[in-house]
Order: C-alpha cells, then structure tokens, then sequence
C-alpha cells in the first residue's frame, strides 16, 4: 500500500510536471512571437550602395507581403513610399530619386516600430567614384553643359532590312516606320521586328553607348524591361589606350559580334578603350572583390592615363607605366609634358632620299605607331625639329624645307617622341648626357 501510494504520488506529481511545461511552451513562444523580429532589409540592385551615381538608385525592400501595404520608406526626412510597389516578378521594388551629393540614408519602417536602413553614396555623373582625381587638362566634347562633360543623352533607332541589298542596319523613323523590317529571334524563343534603340550619353568625362533590341511605342522600365531582354550585357572592349586628355567616342555597338548579340536579345554596352584612368583599376579591383576564393597570384594594372592612381589599389601586384615614365608625342600635344621631358629615342638610318627635302627612314611604323589620334604627326627627329614626319605601313617618312645640311643615305639620325612608343626593342640603352652607361633588357614587353 505504502509503495503504491508512494508511486501514485510520484505519478500525480511527474504529471503536474509535465503540464507545467506544456503550458510553459505554449505560453513563451506566443509571448516571444510579439516582440521577434521580423523579415525586413534593404538591397541596391543598380550597384553598390557605396557607388551611387546621378542621383538615384534602383532598390529593393525585402519583407512579408502583409507588411508592404504598411512600411513606410524615407529618404532623409522626405516620404518615399509612394516609389515603391510590388513588381511583376513579386519584388517590392522602387527607383529612389533626387539623392543628395553624399551620403543619403533611406529607412524602411514598419509600424511595429522596426526599421531598416541602409547608407547611399551619390557620386556626381561627371565622376569621379573610386579612382582618384581626375586628369587635368581635359577637353570636353562640343555641346557640353560643364566642366565634367556633362550632356542629355540621346536616342536613335536603327533596323534591319528584308531587303538584301541593303547591308547592315538602315535608319529608323518611329513616326514613320519602314515596310521592310526584318523578323528575328531572341535566345529565350521571342520574335519580334530587328529595330535597335541606341542610346549616347556622358559619364566620367567620356562617352558611352548601349543599343537594345526595341519596340517601339512599348514601355519599358526599370522594373518591367520589354520582354526581348534576355537580362545579359555584351562588352566587347578592344585594343590601344586613348591618353589624348579629352571626352572620346564611344565604340561602335551594332556591327560584328554586337550585331549578332542584339538578335539575340542581349544588351552591348561600349566606352572608349581604357580611355579614363579609372577603367583599368576599377577592372582590376572588380577581380579582386568579385572572385573570392580563386587564388591570382599576379594582378595586374598598367597604362599612363591610370599610373598616379596605382597606389589606391593595393590588390595590383604589378604596374606597367606605359609611356608615363619616359613621354612621347601625344603626352606633348595633350600639355602633360614638353619636349625636354621626353626620355625615349630611337635610333634611326636614312635608307633613300626620294627628293630633297624628302627621306625614308628604317625606324618603321610599329616604332613610331600607327595610331596618331590626335597628335600632330608621328614623332619628332632631333637633329630637325621643323621636319614633318608621316608614317606608312612599313617605312618613316620624314619632310623639311629647312635642312641646314644634306641629309646623305646611311646618316643615323634620332627619332625622338614617337606618338605611343612601344616596346619593340630589347635591351635598350640608358644615357645621361653622355655616352650609354648601360644596357638592360625590358622583362615587361608585350609578346
């Protein structure tokens, strides 16, 4: 009887226990569930919220859709809300204008009280982002509004013709479209009319370009893009530095591989070939962030435009200076240096003296460069500063009327600036005011 009472009361007691903590797991989680807190963040889809530029910024708030109805958006002091709504794809997403220069702080909150915030960086258009100061001089394109290049970007249309005698693409007038527009096919399976909207704008001081597959008279945003985008981008880049110290022109974006590209839906985007110091640095740094885990033992940066930025980039294991270091033809005619400046000469032998005031040096086109831009000629001979010298696939030519003496076939003469020097010779041979002192050869040339 004892034992069996004694066990009864263990059992009678073990169950109290037991509903004990059953309500106490009831009670708690309801209690906790008041005051968790809930799903809500902030993300910048247009780039970086530290790399805002223009002023404004594709964002996306991230929350239960029972609170979108709710949340209240500010950017400083000023209500945003209205900016935001629920997309096609389900996002609640908005496209934050009128930033401040600076630092701009947008806040999601709910009216539980819980908020979410996130800091926005506005660069000016005209740049710079991360790059470090601009160069100086710089001439800006005709037409534009400021100092920093800035100018409204511009739209055209062109399209491709059913007709075969018409190669590449044709203008397009919306007002007035043509009967012959050709049909193509995007890689997700769309058909559509091949009509192409191309867009030239400003930024960084310099001119870019971005052609889409288009119809016209369709809406196309942010958050809903026509349905031919297939939501990739074509940069093509290409070869040759531009240091010529002014806003160029944008490659072009409809023919070769873009051409190809556009009937397939994606997006080609082009600027001037590393013409802004900040383009070889922002690639190298975008390897380093964008590739964790990959082991580069050798990150690379190099050029002219970009050598007194090297230094705010510590991820470069190497720097190649280009013609920096030593000058030439088109570091002269840009007003970044003078003649005395210039430390690179080439020797060179008159071969042939066609007439006169005519004659034909061995230096060769890939010594004196093939790619003038801007510069006045392709290089300058010491001995004959007034000479002209014109370049031709295989020979340099050089023209004076003011030789103080004959110039004899076999004279070695020194061909001095060449416009973008390049490094075709190794070893070379260091002088200072003298004799050479040494010679060495140039590990960094281009194979």
């Amino acid at each position: 009887m004892l034992r069996s009472s004694r066990g009864a009361g263990r059992g009678r007691l073990w169950i109290g226990v037991v509903l004990v903590a059953l309500l106490c797991a009831v009670t708690v989680p309801a209690d906790a569930a008041k005051h968790r807190k809930p799903a809500l963040s902030i993300s910048v889809l247009s780039g970086r919220a530290n790399l805002v530029s223009g002023g404004s910024a594709l964002v996306a708030i991230n929350l239960l859709r029972s609170d979108r109805k709710h949340v209240k958006v500010t950017l400083g002091r000023r209500n945003v809300t209205k900016a935001f709504a629920t997309r096609s794809d389900g996002s609640f997403e908005g496209l934050v204008t009128g930033l401040k220069p600076g630092r701009n702080t947008l806040q999601a909150t709910l009216p539980s009280g819980w908020a979410a915030r996130i800091t926005l960086v506005n660069h000016p258009i005209g740049g710079p982002m991360f790059s470090g100061p601009q160069l100086k001089p710089w001439t800006c394109q005709q037409g534009a509004r400021d100092a920093k290049c800035n100018q409204p970007a511009t739209f055209s249309y062109v399209y491709r013709s059913t007709d075969q005698t018409k190669s590449g693409f044709q203008p397009y007038d919306p007002a007035n479209p043509p009967s012959d527009v050709a049909q193509t096919t995007t890689d997700q399976g769309v058909t559509l009319p091949f009509i192409v909207r191309v867009e030239t704008g400003y930024m960084d001081r310099d001119q870019y370009r971005i052609a889409a597959l288009y119809e016209p008279g369709k809406p196309w945003t942010p958050f809903d893009p026509q349905r031919q985008f297939n939501h990739k981008l074509l940069i093509t880049h290409g070869a040759s530095c531009g240091i010529e110290h002014r806003t160029g022109n944008a490659p072009d974006v409809l023919g070769g591989a873009a051409q190809t590209a556009l009937g397939r839906g994606f997006l080609p985007d082009e600027f001037p070939y590393f013409h802004a110091r900040s383009i070889p640095l922002d690639m190298s740094r975008k390897v380093a962030d964008f590739a964790p885990g990959i082991a580069v033992p050798v990150l690379s940066g190099g050029g002219s435009p970009a050598l007194k930025g090297c230094g705010d980039f510590p991820m470069l294991t190497e720097y190649r200076a280009g013609t920096y270091i030593y000058n030439d033809v088109m570091q002269v005619t840009a007003g970044g240096a003078t003649w005395d400046d210039c430390a690179m000469t080439v020797r060179a032998t008159v071969v042939s003296r066609p007439t006169e005031t005519r004659a034909v040096l061995d230096s060769g086109s890939k010594v004196m460069t093939y790619e003038q831009h801007y510069a006045k000629g392709f290089g300058r001979i010491v001995e004959y500063p007034d000479a002209q010298v014109t370049d031709r696939p295989a020979m340099t030519f050089f023209e004076s009327k003011i030789y103080s003496d004959p110039l004899p076939d076999g004279k070695s003469t020194r061909c001095v600036a060449p416009a973008g020097t390049c490094s075709c010779f190794s070893p070379i041979e260091i002088v200072c005011g003298g004799p050479p002192r040494l010679s060495t050869k140039i590990v960094t040339q281009s194979k």
